[in-house]
């Protein structure tokens, strides 16, 4: 291919741009050539200068999506050398932004490639997963940063808790693209940073130490335990009531909401799908004088088992 003068790049752009358009709003597949050359306004021949195919074409919008993740996004979110949980959350703030300037309307390029294109085109779904590798070494840098500083538990996996943040992101965008309702993503990511808070060291979900015994000891539950279980795992096989004498089975324990605090301590809920009862967990160190994981909080009377 001859070099490009300013000009014939100036045209390539065009294409690569009109072609963006046309398939963020109606998918790869619905958007034929002569679509993208109408809306470009280029001839067939000039195309065929610049691009051997469509799919060529489409691999030259993946390349600028991942310039923005490499080059963009690193530059002005992650490599400013501020608060690495800042870094994080303003990354929520700039999608939340551009979804409300766009109405909701699109939803995210990359993620709609990857739902309509990976089960496909196996082109497709290797740049796509390189893109996305890339945005989530940006994240999970930015998680072994704030651990290097002390913000976050050393003993949690950086790289697992930076896809769980894309898969919220790609969610939040898709329930907002659906009920155009840009709230959606403020709460979506309010519940993300909570999330993200849980990993604090003084939040009690990761010990200081090492070991999974004392790590998973480390969570107190304000229940009586009936059915003694391995230090390895947190929570009883029967919470009863020592007030109504009523018993879940503890069986399909589902998280409610965040952290929440209660004066110096803090706690959050969990609810049965099985019984139905919502039980208040409180997180606490267990007693120096009791074993990990087989002991009983003597305070009772704070339990809170709602039917």
């Amino acid at each position: 291919m001859r070099p490009q003068t300013v000009r014939g790049s100036r045209t390539k752009d065009r294409v690569i741009d009109a072609a963006f358009r046309l398939i963020h709003r109606q998918g790869f597949n619905n958007t034929s050539l002569e679509d993208i050359l109408r809306e470009s306004g280029v001839g067939k021949g000039n195309f065929y200068h610049y691009f051997e195919s469509k799919d060529e074409l489409g691999y030259a919008i993946l390349d600028r999506l991942a310039f923005w993740v490499t080059e963009e996004l690193g530059r002005e979110v992650f490599d400013r050398g501020e608060d690495p949980l800042e870094e994080i959350f303003c990354l929520f703030e700039r999608i939340a932004s551009a979804q409300r300037k766009a109405a909701c309307v699109g939803g995210c390029p990359l993620g709609n490639l990857a739902l309509e294109m990976s089960d496909i085109h196996d082109g497709f779904r290797q740049r796509i997963g390189e893109i996305l590798r890339n945005w989530r070494d940006h994240i999970s840098e930015a998680i072994t940063r704030a651990q290097d500083q002390g913000q976050l538990a050393r003993n949690m996996h950086s790289q697992r808790l930076a896809d769980f943040i894309i898969a919220g992101i790609e969610g939040a965008i898709l329930s907002a693209r659906v009920h155009k309702d840009p709230s959606i993503l403020d709460g979506c990511f309010d519940e993300l940073k909570r999330h993200v808070g849980m990993y604090r060291p003084d939040q009690g979900f990761f010990h200081s130490a090492e070991s999974n015994e004392v790590r998973k000891g480390n969570m107190a539950t304000i229940v009586e335990y009936t059915n003694k279980r391995s230090p390895l795992n947190m929570y009883p096989r029967r919470i009863v009531s020592p007030v109504r004498g009523k018993t879940c089975c503890a069986r399909k324990m589902v998280q409610i909401g965040g952290i929440e605090r209660e004066g110096e301590r803090s706690y959050f809920y969990r609810r049965c799908k099985l019984c139905g009862y919502t039980v208040r967990h409180f997180l606490s160190a267990p007693p120096p004088d009791r074993p990990s994981g087989q002991w009983e909080d003597s305070s009772k009377s704070l339990l809170k088992l709602v039917g």
